[in-house]
């Protein structure tokens, strides 16, 4: 594996495995943060996204399969993920919340668009 893609996915990997943590805190343990929890939510998907799609990209031969069709893998596994995430959250006694949920989807699918035309842009041709 490349250096700069063994480099992303421990990024990616460490970002998930705190991503995990921070979610099944215990209600009384979440520090409060200055933002909304919906923006929480799209801005961790989003940034989840973006890691496995550049340590993804990575690895791959030049395109292989397509950036589109590796960005709708992505975003598969960020939605179920996500759905996972807020059904486990009960036991911790946590909310599950369909909100939460389409804010990961937003934050993931948003952030796919955005990588899917910038990778196309800059290998210097269209997104297939």
């Amino acid at each position: 594996m490349p250096r700069l893609a063994r480099f992303f996915w421990v990024g990616t990997i460490v970002f998930w495995c705190g991503l995990f943590i921070a979610t099944h805190l215990p209600p009384a343990r979440v520090p409060v943060l200055p933002v909304s929890d919906k923006t929480e939510h799209l801005v961790s998907y989003a940034t989840l996204a973006l890691g496995l799609f550049t340590s993804i990209t990575l690895m791959r031969r030049r395109d292989a399969g397509g950036r589109a069709q590796l960005a709708i893998r992505v975003l598969a596994i960020c939605l179920a993920y996500g759905a996972i995430d807020e059904w486990t959250q009960i036991p911790v006694g946590r909310s599950c919340e369909l909100a939460d949920w389409y804010a990961d989807a937003a934050g993931a699918g948003t952030m796919m668009v955005v990588a899917t035309l910038v990778s196309g842009a800059m290998s210097g041709d269209e997104a297939r």
